[in-house]
C-alpha cells in the first residue's frame, strides 16, 4: 500500500502534478455542501 507524504502533497499543489476530473452534477452539489458548511461555521 501506498502512504502519501506531506512532501507528495506539497509537490503535487507546487507543481499541479494531477489532475482530477469531476462531473458537473458531482461539482455542483459538493459546491453547495461546502457553502452550507462555511455558512454555519
Amino acid at each position: 500500500m501506498n502512504q502519501i507524504r506531506l512532501e507528495d502533497t506539497r509537490d503535487a499543489l507546487r507543481y499541479t502534478q494531477y489532475e482530477v476530473h469531476v462531473p458537473e452534477e458531482i461539482r455542483v452539489r459538493a459546491l453547495r455542501s461546502v457553502e452550507r458548511m462555511l455558512a454555519i461555521g
